[in-house]
């Protein structure tokens, strides 16, 4: 069982060897880490459970990650979304970022491109979360308008983004110097 405050991964692939050697690669990262073999597996996950970053193969069974990607977004959760990509799957990727993906992954990576890539989407999605929460207290003892609420939304995802990227620029130029 999770708490609301630990940070959760969900892994989408349907080859389990692979889903076992990324969640091994991830445990770097101390987060709860839960798995599904196809998209559909996934959104039941996703409606069930609190998850923060999501990791999700394009081509699976029973529905793709693409068709996953789609169904959360029609839902509008704004879970951060990194796609992996195997050979000749480009097309898929871009319409994937169009979509609102946070990053991709061509198969096969490179595990410290894994752990950085899914480190910044948790982070982002924990972020989001957080003040998410803030964000319904704070209305709750508040008379403030739906459109004013929505505002603060949209721009809630801006500020959590300006913040990684700072973060990152950080940790680029301490590892330079």
């Amino acid at each position: 069982m999770s708490t609301k405050s630990e940070k959760t991964i969900l892994i989408v692939e349907d080859e389990p060897e692979l889903q076992k050697l990324i969640s091994m690669g991830l445990s770097v990262l101390n987060v709860r880490i839960l798995t599904a073999h196809n998209g559909k597996e996934g959104l039941k996950i996703i409606e069930s459970s609190v998850v923060d970053a999501i990791l999700s193969d394009i081509k699976m069974p029973q529905m793709d990650g693409i068709k996953l990607l789609e169904s959360i977004r029609s839902k509008e959760i704004d879970i951060p979304f990194v796609i992996l990509t195997g050979h000749g799957d480009k097309d898929s990727a871009v319409q994937a970022l169009r979509m609102g993906a946070l990053d991709f992954l061509d198969k096969p990576f490179e595990e410290d491109t894994l752990v950085e890539v899914m480190r910044k989407a948790v982070e982002l999605g924990y972020e989001s979360r957080m003040l998410e929460e803030e964000i319904k207290e704070l209305c709750k003892k508040s008379e403030i308008s739906k459109e004013r609420i929505d505002y603060y939304r949209k721009a809630k995802r801006a500020v959590i983004q300006l913040r990684i990227q700072n973060k990152t620029s950080k940790e680029k130029a301490s590892k330079a110097s």
